[in-house]
């Protein structure tokens, strides 16, 4: 005979999910630090911008240009890149 399933024993592995997806969330957000975004040099492609502060949460193109944002509302770090080069930055927040 099967042993019955307890809803009790997801209870665990639920709670280990939910404490790995903050503690993602957490270590993205201490990359936006005004350390960080001092590291930010014009010149810089998007994946060296990335190797410091992370993948971004969303890019936009527009013409020439791509402008990415890392961070929400309240604290973020906005690069805008023209040919793959960092040629602004700007950041709110820090």
């Amino acid at each position: 005979m099967a042993p019955a399933h307890n809803k009790n024993t997801r209870a665990p592995s639920i709670r280990l999910a939910a404490l790995v997806t903050m503690l993602l969330t957490l270590t993205a957000c201490s990359k936006l630090s005004n350390d960080n975004y001092n590291k930010l040099e014009a010149g810089m492609s998007k994946a060296d911008v990335a190797a410091i502060i992370g993948e971004p949460e969303s890019c936009e193109s527009a013409l020439a240009f791509e402008t990415c944002r890392w961070g929400d509302d309240d604290k973020n770090i906005q690069v805008r890149f023209a040919a793959d080069n960092l040629l602004a930055k700007t950041a709110e927040g820090l």
